[in-house]
């Protein structure tokens, strides 16, 4: 501020800016220069280890096979006569829960 209790300002560019907002305006330039270098950076770290994991050999299916232990995934085949044991159980299952529901109401 002058002794006329005004604030000082100066012609940056093309706008009439006080002396306040340009020390404000200078470190938030410099604040944002600094997180940019950091952020570029950090993706050229990243864009090393995704080239470094690319150059690896993909593993075939065989090789995810036996590293679960030659085990199956998924759901276990059922013989015919299974599923007719159990199809015949949850409709009785199903049945049994309706009867209860009607004996509510």
């Amino acid at each position: 501020m002058h002794a006329e209790g005004r604030a000082h300002c100066t012609l940056q560019g093309h706008a009439l800016i006080s002396t306040r907002t340009a020390r404000f305006n200078s470190q938030a330039l410099m604040d944002l220069a600094s997180t940019l270098q950091q952020l570029y950076a950090k993706k050229t770290k990243m864009e090393r280890a995704i080239a470094a994991l690319e150059e690896l050999p993909a593993p075939s299916v065989s090789d995810e096979f036996q590293s679960l232990g030659g085990k199956r995934r998924g759901r276990k085949s059922m013989p015919a006569n299974e599923r007719q044991e159990v199809s015949q159980r949850m409709r009785r299952y199903w049945a049994n829960r309706r009867k209860q529901q009607r004996e509510k109401t």
